[in-house]
C-alpha cells in the first residue's frame, strides 16, 4: 500500500530525510546510467575504428595485388634474357595462384566487423532511447520504493544492452 502524499504542512523531518535519500540514490543511479551510455558510445566508436582499419587493410592488400599483376608484364617483350624468362615464369605462377578462388577472408572480416558495428549502434540507440524515456518520466512518484523503482530501471537497462533472446 502506498503512503499518502506529503504536503509542506504534513511532511516530517524523517519523511523529508527519506525523500532526500531517495533523491540522492536516484541521482547516483542516473550517473551510473550515464556512465553506461558513455561506455556504449566508446564501444561503438572502437567498433567503427576497427571496421575502418579492416577496410583500409583490405584496400592496401588489393593495391598490392594490383602491383603484382602489373609487374608480370615487365618481361612481355620478345627481346628478353634468361633472367627475364625466369621472372616471367615465376610471375605467371604467382598470377595463377592469385587467380585461384580461395577463402574470402577479406569479405568475411568486413562482414563480421559490419555486423559488430551494427550491433553496437543498435545497443547505443536502445540505451539512448531508454535514457530519454527516463528523463521524460522524471523521478519516482512520492511513496514509491526507490529500491524497487531503481531495480526496475536496471532491468530495463539490462534488456536494452543485452536483449533477451527468443
Amino acid at each position: 500500500m502506498t503512503e499518502p502524499r506529503h504536503t509542506a504542512d504534513t511532511v516530517t523531518d524523517d519523511a523529508l530525510d527519506e525523500l532526500y535519500a531517495g533523491l540522492e540514490q536516484a541521482q547516483t543511479r542516473a550517473e551510473q546510467a550515464e556512465d553506461l551510455l558513455r561506455i556504449a558510445h566508446e564501444t561503438s566508436n572502437r567498433a567503427e575504428a576497427e571496421r575502418a582499419s579492416a577496410v583500409r587493410r583490405a584496400e592496401q592488400a588489393e593495391g598490392a595485388l594490383a602491383r603484382v599483376r602489373a609487374a608480370v608484364h615487365i618481361a612481355d617483350d620478345e627481346d628478353v634474357t634468361d633472367w627475364q624468362r625466369g621472372f616471367r615464369a615465376c610471375s605467371v605462377a604467382v598470377l595463377g595462384t592469385l587467380d585461384q578462388p580461395g577463402p574470402a577472408a577479406t569479405d568475411t572480416t568486413a562482414r563480421v566487423f559490419a555486423a559488430l558495428h551494427r550491433s553496437a549502434e543498435q545497443n547505443v540507440s536502445r540505451v539512448i532511447d531508454l535514457y530519454e524515456r527516463w528523463l521524460a518520466a522524471g523521478p519516482p512518484p512520492l511513496g514509491t520504493s526507490v529500491s524497487r523503482w531503481w531495480d526496475a530501471r536496471l532491468a530495463e537497462l539490462h534488456d536494452a544492452i543485452l536483449p533477451p533472446t527468443t
